[in-house]
């Protein structure tokens, strides 16, 4: 995968039509959640469609929030999502014939303040990316 394709899916729409994406901006606006650090120490391979991923042994409770979140969101507003539970990955590699490490030393540690609604557009290369809009986390706040 080239390094600008690297992403971790919260919600697989598949094909949207275009006049759905100012709903979806408006879901995505209203989805909040706390940050949070994301460990990637596992490296894993699916035989059935030869892909090389990254993931990790310990999923953070606030992201396993943020998709729930997203996906109820989604789902309440009419918008149908892939019914397999949610495994957060990072594709790595695609049509890969070999055999994968079992882990990633030292670990990464992906530091994840914000998601991103993206369209994902065929191309010669695989896949090209258009960012439509992003979502930071609210601050967080000090109490007294």
């Amino acid at each position: 995968m080239r390094a600008d394709t690297l992403h971790l899916t919260l919600a697989f729409l598949g094909d949207v039509a275009g006049e759905d994406l100012s709903r979806l901006i408006e879901i995505a606006m209203r989805i909040k959640f706390q940050p949070f650090e994301l460990q990637l120490d596992r490296i894993g391979y699916w035989k059935h469609n030869a892909i090389v991923w990254a993931g990790t042994a310990q999923v953070p409770p606030a992201l396993t929030a943020l998709a729930e979140s997203l996906a109820d969101a989604l789902r309440a507003a009419g918008f149908r999502l892939e019914e397999r539970s949610f495994k957060p990955h990072i594709t790595l590699v695609r049509k890969f014939s070999g055999v994968p490490v079992a882990a990633l030393q030292p670990p990464l540690h992906w530091q994840v303040d914000r998601f991103r609604l993206v369209i994902s557009r065929p191309d010669r290369h695989g896949a090209r990316y258009e960012l439509v809009g992003e979502w930071p986390a609210p601050p967080i706040t000090g109490g007294e």
